[in-house]
C-alpha cells in the first residue's frame, strides 16, 4: 500500500501526511483490481463512492479505538 501510494500521489509535502482520502480512494482501488470475482475491472464513481465512505467509516472507527 505505502509504494503505492507514494507512487500515486507524488507530492513531497503529502507524502508524510497522505490524507485519509486519498488513502481510502486507494483502498478501494486494490479491492476492486485484487478481487477474484471481478471478471471486469470497471472504476467508476457510482463503484468508488461507497468504498471510499466505507475505508473511511474504518479510519473512524480505528482512530476512536487507540
Amino acid at each position: 500500500m505505502t509504494n503505492i501510494l507514494n507512487k500515486t500521489f507524488k507530492d513531497k509535502k503529502e507524502k508524510k501526511n497522505i490524507a485519509k482520502i486519498k488513502i481510502a480512494y486507494t483502498m478501494g482501488t486494490c479491492e476492486i483490481f485484487l478481487n477474484p470475482n471481478n471478471q471486469h475491472i470497471q472504476i467508476s464513481e457510482k463503484i468508488m463512492k461507497p468504498r471510499i465512505v466505507k475505508n473511511l467509516v474504518k479510519f473512524q472507527t480505528i482512530i476512536l479505538n487507540i
